[in-house]
């Protein structure tokens, strides 16, 4: 479990350095949404590095159902791992797939290794 939420934090670190550049390389985004997305991860790597994943949750998923790749990666891995919410493996499963699938090609290898273990 520790394990997982440093691998997510670490996670949620990089992607708020590089998000301009990931935005760019998925679907257009407003400046508001970006801003939105910056916000909201920042405050979900901060639940996580307290340890509380339960509320970082729920933040994460509303990310990655607005289409952010990097968010639909790191919800299928609290899925995975059960951090913040019940192991699914069909959920883990479903956003692995969105992720793999979103033009973003650091995401998307990492989303297909992911799913190539829940085979």
């Amino acid at each position: 479990m520790k394990y997982a939420i440093q691998k997510i934090t670490a996670s949620l670190a990089g992607i708020c350095l590089l998000l301009p550049a990931l935005a760019q390389a998925q679907r257009p985004v407003s400046e508001a949404e970006v801003h939105a997305y910056r916000q909201t991860m920042s405050a979900a790597g901060q639940a996580l590095a307290r340890g509380d994943a339960a509320s970082a949750f729920p933040q994460v998923l509303a990310m990655a159902q607005k289409g952010f790749a990097e968010a639909q990666y790191i919800v299928a891995t609290l899925y995975h791992d059960g951090e913040g919410t019940p192991a699914n493996p069909e959920q883990a499963r479903h956003w692995y797939r969105a992720a793999a699938q979103s033009g973003n090609r650091a995401v998307a290898q990492l989303a297909q290794e992911a799913l190539a273990q829940l085979q």
